[in-house]
């Protein structure tokens, strides 16, 4: 009788979990980690052997769950009731890294207030990274200059109690410069940061720097350039109020929300006269075209920068009708970024290798672009899945 009573909860909860698995996907759940839900895999030799056909695989099964938002907010009750955060932090996990939809356990500190990715260098990646890199210089030639900038995140900036707990940003980032052909200029965002890291240039419960912080990194850029940065002091600075960010919303800590963060952007669209225009290519070639404001302030998030991550997007100041053109290579840390460049700029293009799926060399010859940079935050060094997107630019 015990075995039966066994036998008939098991098969039960068997068909309860084909039930979760049957019924809709939680649409809202990948909304809220800003990305689109997991596609399946397909099943080739190589995706057998390397293990990426498993990883998606599990990523497919887990995005097909419904109450997905549900488990995971039941989950995090769980993991935040173990204990209190003491003063020197914690380390907590996520089952999905940062920057990708890849499956990969990623470790984040939650210290001071903030919640913070923990960097582990990967020797392989980062080769792959530099190599890409070169043969994006290669294949652009002399039809114009290119250059890499690698952003650090805030962790590196902390007390040294708590950035010793992950690999040196700032000797990885120089390591691979040291890669990159005499072909490709670097920008040191990474000094520039680092000069005003008492300031509000990362956001406390999200993984991307603030308009502030990136106004650094444009500045490095055009230190790189040899030209002069626009100065803050042209454009008027707007709050949209408190928020809540990505890292939060995978890890909700009592201590972190004490102290949301700020919502601030630089109007730098005022003394410009922009035109926006996004694409997105579908797995058969058709081209879809739309626009979207670069300042959406419908949104209280990251995503008031262009409404979220587009694949492609071109921006055009009509008052540089003779100006420059800039393509940038990108991961969401671009997305306030670009901002800066649209007075410095006639056409700016970002290309996201992650849902872009046109050629660098098409958009290159399509444009005439004088400038390519390829900035991506250093963690993305770390993802071979992003590396073997961005090496698809120039199939």
């Amino acid at each position: 009788m015990k075995n039966k009573i066994i036998s008939a909860v098991f098969l039960l909860l068997l068909a309860a979990s084909a039930a979760l698995f049957l019924l809709p996907a939680d649409e809202a759940s990948f909304k809220s980690e800003n990305r689109s839900r997991s596609q399946l895999p397909q099943l080739t030799k190589s995706s057998f052997f390397s293990g990426a056909f498993a990883r998606n695989s599990e990523s497919y099964i887990n995005d097909k769950i419904t109450f997905r938002s549900e488990l995971i907010a039941a989950g995090q009750f769980i993991e935040n009731h173990k204990g209190i955060t003491p003063p020197e932090g914690k380390i907590v996990y996520t089952d999905k890294d940062i920057g990708t939809e890849t499956v990969k356990k990623a470790a984040m500190l939650i210290a001071d207030g903030k919640i913070m990715e923990i960097f582990t260098k990967n020797p392989v990646s980062e080769k792959k990274y530099a190599d890409t890199i070169n043969r994006i210089a290669e294949s652009v030639g002399s039809k114009a200059k290119v250059y890499a900038m690698l952003i650090p995140t805030q962790l590196e900036f902390c007390d040294r109690l708590y950035s010793s707990l992950q690999t040196s940003q700032k000797k990885t980032i120089d390591e691979i410069y040291g890669m990159l052909s005499p072909d490709v200029t670097c920008a040191d965002a990474y000094s520039a940061l680092a000069a005003h890291s008492d300031e509000y240039i990362y956001y406390r419960s999200d993984h991307h720097w603030t308009m502030l912080g990136s106004y650094y990194g444009y500045s490095a850029f055009m230190k790189a350039k040899g030209e002069s940065p626009v100065s803050t002091d042209n454009f008027k600075k707007y709050s949209e109020g408190e928020f809540l960010g990505y890292l939060y919303s995978k890890h909700p800590d009592s201590s972190v929300a004490k102290n949301p963060d700020s919502l601030e952007w630089y109007d730098t669209a005022e003394p410009a006269e922009l035109e926006l225009e996004m694409r997105s290519i579908d797995k058969n070639g058709k081209v879809k075209k739309y626009t979207s404001p670069m300042f959406d302030t419908t949104k209280k998030d990251y995503s008031l920068f262009f409404s979220s991550d587009q694949p492609y997007i071109k921006i055009t100041n009509k008052k540089i009708p003779r100006g420059k053109t800039l393509i940038i290579v990108r991961d969401s840390f671009a997305s306030d970024f670009a901002p800066w460049c649209v007075n410095n700029y006639g056409r700016i293009i970002l290309l996201d290798p992650r849902t872009y799926r046109g050629t660098l060399s098409d958009v290159l010859d399509e444009e005439k672009a004088d400038e390519v940079l390829v900035m991506n935050y250093i963690f993305t060094t770390s993802f071979e899945d992003y590396c073997d997107k961005m090496a698809e630019l120039i199939r």
